[in-house]
């Protein structure tokens, strides 16, 4: 909040104030020229321009300290949440990052680069190895504020081996962790070539057969559905013979599902195979209905 009120403040100074201070100086100026043009007056008007000068450079220097202070307090501020990020505690973990998330989800891309530079990603993956729900939940919601910003924020999670770990977080107990990893994972497929490569080394397709089920929850086979289906848009090149068998039951899975939308993920994901050069008779003969 300091950063908006001070931001907003330098703003209105800008923006505002100096430019009508400005102004009224330019029309004190016509005045002197028109009236009071005399030898005397001239030394007077120079000292008048020199002291707003020197005012108006106090007031931007004061407004620059300001800033300034506040960016080096807020940064420390920020610091130490990762700090407290890290700690054992579970409480002041899960608090840090709770207050993490809150900023990330500003989607203001000043703070989103200063905790990406600062290794916030890496701690919301280890956060992923406790066992606390509340923890994962936070973790996976900071990563998905940070993968839907820019594409080149999303590589950043898939670097730092996020790709395995998301996918080791499929066989979770907890319908919420499931569902929170379902969506970030489905925001990832755009980094492409990289992910659906880490995706397919880690055998995903046979981790996310428990979401394709009839008896499964329908926003879980709605997630996967979309997932399978952005997987193959972005993959721009035939599958080989490895994706397809860990591909194919998980496709016949999803059509056995009763939802409208599943099975039109499903019809997605057979035209973006079919235009990347797989023949969809083949890995689905019968009709999707």
């Amino acid at each position: 909040m300091i950063l908006v009120k001070l931001d907003r403040l330098d703003a209105v100074i800008n923006n505002y104030l100096l430019p009508i201070a400005l102004s009224f100086l330019s029309l004190f100026d016509l005045f002197v020229y028109f009236e009071l043009l005399k030898i005397e007056n001239l030394l007077n008007v120079f000292y008048l321009h020199l002291i707003v000068a020197v005012i108006i450079l106090l007031l931007e220097g004061l407004i620059f300290g300001k800033i300034l202070y506040a960016h080096r307090t807020r940064e420390r501020k920020w610091r130490k949440l990762i700090n407290d990020a890290k700690n054992p505690n579970s409480i002041i973990r899960l608090n840090a990052l709770t207050k993490i998330c809150e900023l990330l989800s500003l989607n203001v891309h000043t703070i989103t680069r200063f905790f990406i530079h600062n290794g916030t990603v890496t701690v919301f993956l280890l956060s992923l190895n406790t066992a606390d729900v509340a923890i994962q939940c936070k973790a996976l919601i900071g990563l998905q504020s940070i993968a839907i910003c820019t594409k080149r924020y999303a590589q950043h999670i898939v670097d730092a081996g996020g790709a395995a770990k998301l996918i080791k977080m499929l066989q979770s107990n907890s319908s919420q962790v499931c569902e929170y990893t379902l969506s970030l994972l489905n925001i990832l497929t755009k980094c492409e070539f990289k992910f659906c490569d880490e995706c397919i080394s880690n055998n995903i397709f046979s981790k996310l057969m428990k979401f394709a089920t009839p008896e499964a929850w329908l926003e879980h086979a709605r997630i996967t559905a979309k997932f399978v289906s952005d997987f193959c848009k972005y993959s721009n090149s035939p599958f080989n013979d490895k994706t397809m068998v860990q591909l194919t039951p998980l496709i016949e899975k999803l059509r056995e599902y009763s939802n409208k939308e599943v099975k039109d993920e499903v019809l997605s994901a057979l035209s973006y195979m079919a235009k990347n050069g797989n023949d969809p008779a083949k890995i689905v003969p019968k009709r999707v209905n």
